[in-house]
């Protein structure tokens, strides 16, 4: 519309300043402003008032028929402290969240405090997602988000996470039931692994989570192991916190029991690596009626009863380049059952399947690493270069000898144990799986355990992408609730691969994207959207056989931008104009929408 806004001058005179305006509201229930499309200046100030005023009423009605290209006036006065970028990607993943319920499950609760603690609990699983840091570096980035509001203190958020801790069982029960309802559970198989994470600490506290073990990074600080449980599509279905020196193999009965028990599957699959291959465990599954595949040692007494058919070459089937070969055979196993007490009570002899294959590939890697090892054996028995005994004393052996005489004497003698190096040799590239399931064949086989990878996958993403270490929580309570916002940020990741289906990107591209799309008010009411990061595209070729690899050259392509539309697309349609009114873009923001047809 035409805005006339006369002003008076001190010596009495007139001026009338007009405009072409446009009212708008910055937000749903905000008062109505204006921003201003084209200043005309003063009437008094043209000559012809007839050819000003038919000139001002055809730019409104040009402006009127195309809304497309905005004018603005740029104040040059204004300096970096009167800008501020603020951030839009969290609104993608609140509407996975809102997909979850998860405000829902928080609401009956009803818990009295003074704080809104689902608000709390939402931002800080958003926050793990696009800035995984500590809570307080997440807290410093509260008020840096478009169109939010941020009314809790960082004394709050150490409060909720009390009660994160307190309702994490109930919270994991309820997300399984809203993912069965909206998404559909593939529980035919039940993917388990553990892996720990340390913590921003020096020593081990008696009775505590945090405690010294076997670090799977050979760290030293104190560490927790992490149980999970992953279903066929990739989403996490439940995850238990256990303290950092007990033995992975331990970890499996209570969340198998838990599984069973509170979720009510049925027959199902357990899928796990040799570290839950345990009597007790593939007992407890057998007397269960449930099934197994778990991969098997072979090295030491676990794995010597199937060295003699490892070693017999000509029983395996190899393939046409020879790089790798297999055997599948039944054998008759022993499940034991035992009670709390440990005390036998009952035994049961059945059939099952073990499939031993080789790969070329990994015995040569085998191989590699362990002539790495000698070679630091070597130093370290002839001037103690190494001390630290990870790699370095693998191939070392002590003795009481003197060389010269052969006498046993009282200084210790370090020697290569080549003897040791020779007999791991003979291991190189094998591998072994044992299952229950007695209709699979080799392929099956193959494609059930391989598909394990897929929760190695998401404890990668737990600790690199997501950084649930170092924890810079110590108490039980903190460390529990810092794993179910990992938990959480983990399946909303999972769930955003899913709908993008064929258009897969990493949990990585997908948090730049969403971290870098942000904008910045450049008028009033116009806003222009930006990327803070903007990885290329590496240029994809072919091989002589036609197919497709990365190469290392860098097209003209920004990598994060299309990942973004990937991702925009997924929740409703591309939204990519620069420049845009605030209306419409709160328009948008509005309309986004993450759904799963089940």
């Amino acid at each position: 519309m035409i805005s006339k806004h006369k002003i008076k001058y001190k010596d009495g005179t007139y001026k009338t300043n007009v405009r072409i305006v446009e009212g708008y509201r910055p937000g749903p229930g905000m008062a109505p402003k204006q921003r201003q499309i084209k200043n005309f200046g003063y009437a008094e100030d043209y000559e012809d008032q007839e050819a000003f005023w038919k000139m001002v009423e055809e730019e409104e009605r040009k402006f009127k028929e195309s809304k497309e290209s905005i004018e603005v006036q740029l104040d040059s006065s204004i300096t970096l402290k009167d800008t501020k970028r603020l951030e839009l990607g969290y609104k993608y993943l609140d509407a996975v969240y809102d997909f979850l319920e998860i405000d829902r499950f928080l609401e009956t609760l009803k818990i009295k405090v003074d704080y809104d603690y689902k608000k709390i609990f939402r931002y800080l699983v958003t926050e793990r997602i696009l800035h995984a840091d500590s809570i307080r570096a997440c807290f410093q980035k509260s008020e840096g988000r478009y169109g939010y509001e941020c009314d809790f203190q960082y004394h709050q958020i150490i409060r909720c996470l009390d009660l994160i801790e307190e309702n994490s069982e109930a919270l994991q029960d309820y997300l399984n039931k809203v993912i069965e309802n909206k998404v559909g559970r593939k529980s035919e198989y039940a993917f388990y692994d553990t892996t720990n994470f340390y913590m921003e600490k020096d020593y081990a506290e008696e009775g505590t989570l945090g405690q010294k073990g076997v670090s799977k990074e050979h760290r030293t600080e104190p560490i927790v192991q992490y149980g999970m449980f992953m279903d066929s599509n990739k989403l996490p279905v439940r995850m238990q916190v256990f303290p950092g020196n007990i033995s992975d193999s331990i970890t499996y009965l209570p969340m198998i029991k838990a599984l069973k028990n509170k979720y009510g599957y049925e027959r199902i699959i357990s899928v796990a690596d040799k570290g839950m291959n345990s009597t007790n465990n593939i007992s407890y599954i057998y007397f269960n009626g449930d099934g197994y595949v778990f991969s098997q040692i072979l090295k030491g007494k676990k794995g010597k009863r199937y060295h003699e058919k490892m070693f017999e070459d000509e029983e395996f089937i190899y393939n046409e380049d020879r790089t790798y070969k297999y055997r599948i055979f039944e054998e008759d196993f022993q499940y034991v059952q035992k009670d709390e007490k440990g005390k036998v009570i009952k035994k049961e002899t059945a059939r099952r399947k073990v499939l031993i294959y080789w790969k070329k590939s990994i015995a040569d890697r085998e191989a590699h690493k362990r002539e790495l090892k000698l070679k630091k054996a070597e130093k370290y028995a002839s001037n103690n270069a190494y001390g630290l005994k990870h790699d370095a004393t693998d191939y070392v052996k002590e003795e009481h000898v003197d060389s010269s005489t052969g006498a046993v004497s009282d200084k210790v003698v370090k020697a290569v144990d080549t003897e040791k190096a020779e007999n791991d040799a003979r291991f190189d590239g094998f591998f072994c799986i044992v299952t229950s399931e007695l209709d699979y064949d080799r392929s099956k086989i193959h494609e059930v355990y391989g598909e394990l990878s897929k929760i190695e996958e998401s404890f990668r993403i737990c600790k690199s992408d997501l950084n649930a270490r170092p924890m810079f929580v110590h108490t039980d309570e903190h460390i529990k609730a810092h794993f179910m916002i990992c938990f959480v940020a983990l399946l909303i990741i999972r769930l955003i691969g899913l709908k993008l289906g064929d258009n897969q990107i990493s949990a990585e591209r997908i948090q730049r994207a969403l971290a870098s799309f942000g904008c910045e008010e450049i008028a009033k009411g116009i806003i222009r959207l930006n990327m803070s990061s903007c990885n290329n595209e590496y240029i994809v070729k072919k091989d002589e056989k036609g197919n497709e690899y990365s190469s290392l050259l860098i097209s003209d392509n920004y990598e994060t931008i299309e990942d973004l539309i990937k991702l925009q697309n997924v929740f409703g349609g591309q939204f990519i104009h620069a420049n845009i009114k605030q209306e419409n873009l709160n328009k948008y923001l509005k309309s986004i929408k993450f759904a799963i047809t089940k």
